[in-house]
């Protein structure tokens, strides 16, 4: 049986190649830790969403209008997400994504892109961001000569 399409925002796209096991309680981590183990997967389906995904159901500042921590802030990243990469809502394959984060971010600073996100304080995203997508790239098939 196929898993479940994950939903996510954009900008948890980078979130969860960044994230160390750090949150705002021990429910939110290891729900995090969970999205992060089936998103590396490159045969995952990804929804890309508008608004709150699964990623913010398991937040505590989690409102019924959106974000309860700044809502137009977090919907001002996504936004830059999407203009930095071109992608839009929908399916997506994980691997896909990784790919496309990859190129973008060999040519801009995933910083530029995250903005003033108040994570940036406890953990240095950018480069855990790039690290992990390096990690993340196929590797070439050994020559079998």
């Amino acid at each position: 049986m196929t898993p479940a399409a994950l939903e996510l925002r954009p900008h948890h796209l980078l979130c969860l190649l960044a994230f160390i096991g750090r949150g705002y309680s021990s429910g939110f981590v290891a729900r995090m830790r969970e999205l992060q183990r089936r998103y590396l997967d490159p045969a995952m389906t990804i929804r890309l969403v508008e608004g709150p995904d699964d990623a913010c159901r398991a937040c505590p500042e989690l409102e019924t209008a959106g974000c309860g921590r700044d809502g137009a802030g977090v919907r001002a990243m996504d936004r830059r997400v999407l203009a930095a990469t071109g992608l839009t809502p929908g399916i997506h394959s994980a691997g896909a994504l990784h790919g496309t984060l990859a190129r973008t971010f060999a040519a801009v600073d995933p910083g530029e892109v995250c903005g003033a996100c108040s994570w940036r304080e406890l953990v240095d995203c950018p480069t855990l961001i790039r690290r992990r997508l390096e990690a993340l790239r196929p590797q070439p098939a050994p020559d079998a000569r």
